[in-house]
């Protein structure tokens, strides 16, 4: 009901220079798509037809360059549906000090949330250079420390690239554009469209130089719109609830070797202190 009543109120599009961080109809269109893909069970219609208000409003188009996105130098672009704004001195993250390389951190302490094998290869088995040298950069941190993976050849997150000393002033992108179109993809192919599927597929795909999915089955291009989202929004916060949207969590966890099992490692436990407030709280299975 609140995106609902948001629609009707917003502006269409934000012509100010911080057009992705201000809320906007395409706003509101893209993240009800998510809600309806989220429910249980699916509106695969509805996501369908929020996509299409933000595909379709020829307000947002495609950066000519994947690596665009994250030089930082051209943020609130026209691929920006929703993106979090970093401005020096007062409005700046220190998140991204944790992820970044020492070369631009200037620090030599082991980092946090380092690329898996697992997701390289998926690169790397896709053909996919483009995508994979924006998203990870690897570089060697010899006299530093050594990983028990990969040893002093590392790899870091490469999205966000200027961390600025615990004061970075680079955004993070909420929703753009080809995860809508992504989310329409897998809408089509559930409605039984695989050749509309297929068509948001490459368009996607053609940016980083992919070439066209020839696939027949639904199956298939679930499969392939899933990978898709992987590489194409790695690190932007989608996956594990791609993951738990198509009830392949457990599985894809499991077959990565963290034994995970349901409900338990689906759901985090609910605060004590909100059930001591609230008495009607269950609390959720397995704790």
């Amino acid at each position: 009901k609140d995106l609902e009543y948001c629609i009707g109120v917003l502006p269409r599009a934000d012509v100010s220079t911080q057009k992705g961080g201000r809320a906007t109809q395409g706003a509101a269109y893209a993240l009800l798509a998510q809600v309806y893909a989220t429910k249980s069970p699916a509106d695969w219609s509805k996501v369908k037809e929020y996509c299409d208000e933000v595909i379709s409003s020829n307000v947002y188009s495609l950066l000519p360059s994947y690596d665009q996105l994250f030089d930082g130098d051209h943020y609130n672009n026209s691929e920006s549906i929703f993106e979090i704004q970093y401005e020096q001195p007062s409005a700046t993250t220190w998140l991204f000090q944790l992820w970044c390389p020492p070369s631009t951190t200037g620090d030599t302490w082991r980092k946090f949330n380092t690329p898996t094998v697992d997701l390289i290869d998926a690169f790397r088995a896709e053909g996919d250079s483009i995508r994979l040298h924006s998203s990870i950069m690897f570089e060697d941190v010899t006299g530093n420390w050594v990983d028990p993976i990969y040893g002093t050849m590392v790899p870091f997150v490469n999205k966000f690239r200027h961390p600025g000393g615990w004061s970075s002033s680079d955004h993070f992108y909420v929703i753009r554009l080809t995860e809508t179109i992504l989310l329409r993809a897998e809408a089509e192919n559930e409605l039984g469209d695989i050749n509309g599927a297929l068509t948001d597929l490459k368009l996607v795909r053609d940016r980083v130089n992919l070439g066209v999915k020839n696939l027949t089955t639904k199956a298939a291009v679930l499969d392939a719109v899933l990978l898709e989202r992987r590489l194409e929004l790695a690190f932007e916060c989608y996956r594990w609830y791609d993951l738990l949207r198509t009830g392949r969590a457990i599985t894809t966890m499991n077959d990565l070797g963290y034994p995970a099992e349901a409900p338990r490692d689906l759901l985090y436990p609910l605060p004590q202190d909100e059930r001591n407030r609230n008495p009607n709280l269950t609390q959720n299975p397995g704790y």
